[in-house]
């Protein structure tokens, strides 16, 4: 699908990758493109910081729809590489990929991060592990879109070996505006369910247009499907089409497939169905992971709704609520509120104290001295409630809902993060918010229908309304109709620049952390100037 060549690189020195795999983008008035500078087009090697300056002119960011970061890297080793990259100093996370494969990296961009008419600074953190890891950038863009890209999208299994045995292919349908029949080059890649690098094709197509709409079909191998050992849904990101015609589309994650199981594959029929492995949950500054295991921040304060499910345990229903109070320039979760039918256990950070409160009555007395393994506190419609006090600044709640189901409410000093283990359709079907919807962890409007894609746009959707019932026993904060107070990007960039903690020191107070984390652990402690933040993963 690709073709490159690589100098000798036994001296370790960074060498230029003579051939690029995938094409970039035609600049133009909502695209802003970089393709030559001397950290581009060659490897990068043993931490080696890229920075690029890319400049971004007259746009009205009023209309935009979607800003996106785009950068092609080649063979990122996921996930024993970590390479981070970052917009304007913030970091977007980090860069996916495979051994010896292209891969076209996108992050949808926070507009109050982007400076117009003016130079914007993009680096990528290369190998931070400083493990001997390289990596190549091919080239660096900005796209702007300004209304819905590839509205509608499907998938099916297809079979093109007339084999029963499962079908060869999965295949993704994409729509876009096109006025002419056209040749476009369509670039796209799979990631499993928890956002690890499958399969990426980069193709010239034919297309023809019909009342001003053409279709790309995208398909991928059983074999490579088969080779990751994921079960489904799996994502389509990193879709670029550019076409001879001068129509060009971009998008981050353009579709989600159904939730297929590898013994709907050929050539994985007999291989056991592995369990899930995203951990569902928002924690620190605070930091957010949705059902479809993506990151994403949102540092709105106010109350929000992390999850609504009106169909739980058959009209029972379940509400989940955050409350985000500021320190300094950041915000973080400093209680939360589980509502399952007409119970609520609300649970607030604190060091000293055992601060949870069962339908608004404070259940310290339902602790006892000794909590330091799980003891069975009280029940929330039925569900039973189990404390374990960790340390004497970390507790766990966990509302038990059987077969190992469960919602964990941890508290580290201040910091409250919820988790959710091992989720189930029985239970979550149907759950919206700000988890996304369940499981595809689309980021739904409260229309249902509505994607938003951006974080701050969808955070604001999604606090506590003035007509919804209020499951925190005190009112704090602002409170709809007053939207949620967001700190500037500047002020928090300023914040995260005078910090006394150096990346090093934070990276190695973060050393032990799982490593999904690590990033936004190492965040948090330059955030809070504090290395026993650490405490709250």
């Amino acid at each position: 699908m690709f073709s490159f060549a690589l100098d000798d690189m036994a001296d370790g020195k960074n060498h230029r990758i003579l051939t690029g795999a995938i094409p970039h983008p035609y600049p133009n008035n909502r695209t802003f493109v970089i393709d030559e500078g001397d950290d581009l087009d060659s490897y990068q090697c043993t931490h080696a910081i890229l920075n690029i300056d890319l400049y971004i002119g007259d746009i009205d960011l009023s209309r935009v729809n979607t800003a996106s970061l785009v950068m092609p890297a080649f063979d990122v080793d996921a996930p024993n590489e970590i390479n981070h990259a970052y917009f304007n100093d913030v970091n977007y996370g980090e860069l996916k990929g495979r051994d010896q494969a292209w891969h076209l990296n996108t992050f949808v961009l926070n507009k109050s991060d982007i400076l117009v008419n003016s130079v914007n600074r993009i680096m990528v953190d290369i190998d931070i592990r400083n493990t001997g890891w390289c990596v190549s950038i091919d080239w660096v863009a900005v796209e702007f879109d300004y209304h819905n890209v590839f509205p509608n999208h499907s998938d099916r299994l297809v079979d093109d070996h007339s084999n029963t045995n499962g079908k060869s292919h999965l295949e993704v349908s994409l729509e876009f505006e096109n006025p002419s029949d056209t040749s476009c080059n369509a670039q796209a890649s799979l990631l499993d369910s928890n956002g690890q690098f499958i399969a990426s094709i980069t193709r010239v197509v034919g297309v023809t247009s019909s009342q001003g709409v053409s279709t790309i079909d995208l398909k991928y191998r059983a074999v490579d499907i088969c080779h990751n050992n994921v079960n489904g849904p799996y994502t389509v990101s990193g879709v670029l089409v550019t076409c001879d015609n001068g129509v060009q589309y971009l998008k981050a994650n353009a579709h989600t497939t159904a939730a297929y199981g590898l013994n709907q594959f050929e050539g994985c029929t007999n291989r056991p169905s592995p369990p899930p492995t995203i951990t569902p949950s928002v924690q620190g500054d605070p930091h957010f992971k949705t059902w479809a295991g993506e990151s994403y921040d949102f540092h709105g304060v106010c109350d929000l709704v992390l999850l609504r499910n009106n169909k739980f345990e058959n009209g029972l229903g379940m509400d989940i609520h955050t409350r985000t109070s500021k320190m300094r320039s950041w915000s973080y979760v400093s209680v939360a509120a589980v509502r399952v039918g007409e119970d609520i256990l609300e649970v607030m950070g604190g060091a000293k104290e055992n601060n949870f409160w069962i339908n608004g009555v404070l259940g310290e007395e339902m602790i006892s001295n000794n909590n330091d393994e799980n003891t069975l506190i009280a029940t929330i419609s039925g569900y039973p409630i189990y404390f374990h006090q960790v340390n004497n600044k970390q507790r766990t709640f966990v509302i038990d809902l059987g077969e190992e189901e469960k919602i964990v409410i941890g508290t580290w000093n201040s910091f409250v993060r919820i988790q959710f283990e091992n989720a189930k359709s029985e239970h979550f079907k149907g759950s919206v918010g700000l988890m996304g919807s369940f499981s595809e962890g689309i980021r739904l409007a409260r229309d249902n229908i509505t994607v938003l894609e951006d974080f701050n746009v969808f955070g604001q959707e999604w606090q506590v309304l003035q007509s919804e019932r209020k499951l925190f026993h005190t009112i704090e904060g602002p409170q709809h109709p007053t939207k949620c107070a967001i700190p500037s990007s500047s002020e928090m960039r300023r914040i995260l620049g005078e910090s006394q903690i150096t990346l090093l020191d934070a990276k190695k107070a973060c050393v032990d952390v799982n490593k999904d984390v690590a990033d936004l652990c190492v965040f948090d402690v330059m955030a809070t100037n504090d290395e026993m933040a650490v405490g709250a993963y």
